[in-house]
């Protein structure tokens, strides 16, 4: 006696690559992590090159620094950036409000909330500290706020 069929095909096991972020207040992300905070939007989506034939499917994007709001890097005059992602895309045209770090020549969205899309004209934000809905102009002046209350309690005054 058969039991089954034994023509049947098993499905190949073939997982997405997915992220276990970190998350981060924004305290946090401003005094230890980011290296970049800046409202952009997506030029161009491309296949990264593998090194490895393992290696994931990641993604380089190149992203134009609308606007700056927070930057540690020593060249201040930079106006895009080349963004390395494995999973969860940003997608050409798109704008972003995003929380980056750079490690040798590519930028890395950091945590769950490294990277915020605008949607219906407003970013929505979870980051502990300055969470809320915000246009843009909105979380820029929140964001200037929130920074300097920063600089006061790290001065000690």
């Amino acid at each position: 006696m058969v039991i089954g069929n034994m023509n049947s095909k098993q499905p190949k096991y073939n997982p997405q690559p997915q992220a276990d972020w970190d998350t981060y207040t924004f305290e946090q992300y401003i005094n230890e992590e980011a290296d970049l905070v800046a409202f952009v939007t997506v030029q161009k989506v491309e296949d990264k090159p593998k090194i490895n034939k393992d290696d994931l499917d990641a993604k380089l994007s190149t992203l134009q620094l609308d606007e700056i709001l927070f930057n540690k890097l020593p060249n201040t005059s930079i106006k895009n950036v080349l963004l390395d992602q494995a999973t969860e895309f940003v997608q050409p045209g798109e704008k972003y409000l995003m929380f980056l770090t750079k490690k040798g020549e590519y930028f890395y969205e950091i945590g769950a909330e490294g990277k915020i899309k605008l949607n219906g004209g407003e970013f929505k934000t979870h980051i502990k500290g300055i969470e809320g809905e915000y246009t843009q102009e909105e979380f820029a002046k929140q964001f200037e706020v929130k920074v300097e209350e920063l600089k006061e309690s790290n001065s000690g005054n």
